[in-house]
């Protein structure tokens, strides 16, 4: 998988056992801004947008950064060829459990003519919840690993249809979510990005193989 296909983030959790006797209050302080200083270090899109999340528990305290598209939909950018491509199938769905990763993710997709020169993405009720409740600034939640998770898991599956769709020129089709529950650690993210293609082979009759290279076209 090209790394540009996944959102940039960063994530640092500090054990309370190992703080010096600074106040809770400092420590915090001082680890958001490490946060904003490495954030603004990145090479960011500018047509994503960065949440900040925060977390203190009895043992330990967390941030996390993420770049997320700004909204719960998007548009693909207009395209004026069309190739000729066959929806096949509505519907699609994907289920992997390994060990430390796990993806269960089902998808529709629907022609919409009014939809014409674009291809909309809309979120599963799962990432809806999560994006209403944050704000600008640091989001003090809880759980913070497993939301950055999903967000993540959300800028994979929209980046690959948006290059899927933009490389192969389809256009006037929404896509839904309808269910993702996803968990994964740094290395195994890649569960999300087979699992978005298995989708797009069903849905399109393409093999998956060929699926990533479409998705990959202009950024080997």
């Amino acid at each position: 998988m090209n790394r540009s296909i996944i959102p940039k983030s960063i994530y640092f959790r500090e054990l309370k056992k190992n703080l010096d006797s600074t106040s809770m209050e400092k420590h915090v302080e001082k680890m958001q801004k490490k946060l904003v200083d490495n954030w603004s270090n990145l090479n960011l899109n500018s047509g994503l947008r960065p949440i900040y999340l925060f977390e203190e528990d009895y043992n330990s305290i967390s941030a996390y950064a993420v770049e997320i598209h700004e909204e719960s939909f998007f548009y693909v950018e207009q395209i004026t060829e069309q190739i000729e491509s066959t929806l096949i199938s509505n519907e699609a769905k994907f289920f992997v459990r390994k060990p430390m990763a796990f993806f269960d993710f089902e998808i529709t997709a629907c022609r919409k003519e009014e939809c014409r020169n674009t291809v909309q993405y809309l979120d599963s009720k799962e990432d809806e919840d999560i994006l209403k409740s944050l704000t600008t600034g640091f989001n003090k939640l809880e759980n913070i690993a497993q939301i950055g998770r999903q967000l993540i898991s959300r800028g994979i599956i929209i980046n690959s249809i948006k290059l899927f769709c933009q490389n192969w020129k389809i256009q006037s089709l929404e896509f839904r979510a309808t269910k993702k529950r996803v968990h994964f650690v740094d290395s195994t993210n890649g569960i999300v990005y087979l699992g978005i293609r298995k989708c797009l082979e069903d849905m399109f009759g393409i093999d998956k193989d060929e699926i990533q290279m479409i998705i990959e076209k202009n950024h080997s």
